[in-house]
């Protein structure tokens, strides 16, 4: 999701003065994550885990650097090439 359509969704549902959590991932902190576990992925390819994530989230769960491994794991077995 990218922030415009954030912002869009929080006007949709908010008024200004309401007080809401909200934790933010951004495609550096999976790029990051990988790089500390040896795992070599590009921009494009964090988007799409986050995209996934984004859509399959449990929300009992949510989302945590463990949550990350496994979605980037599951990734990167989806993705690799022979």
């Amino acid at each position: 999701m990218k922030v415009e359509e954030f912002i869009d969704q929080l006007n949709q549902r908010y008024n200004k003065d309401d007080v809401i959590l909200v934790h933010l991932w951004q495609p550096c902190d999976v790029l990051l994550r990988a790089e500390d576990r040896d795992i070599t992925l590009n921009e494009s390819e964090a988007e799409d885990i986050l995209g996934c994530i984004e859509h399959k989230i449990d929300c009992e769960t949510g989302i945590n650097w463990d949550v990350i491994d496994c979605f980037t794991d599951s990734y990167v077995e989806d993705n690799v090439t022979i």
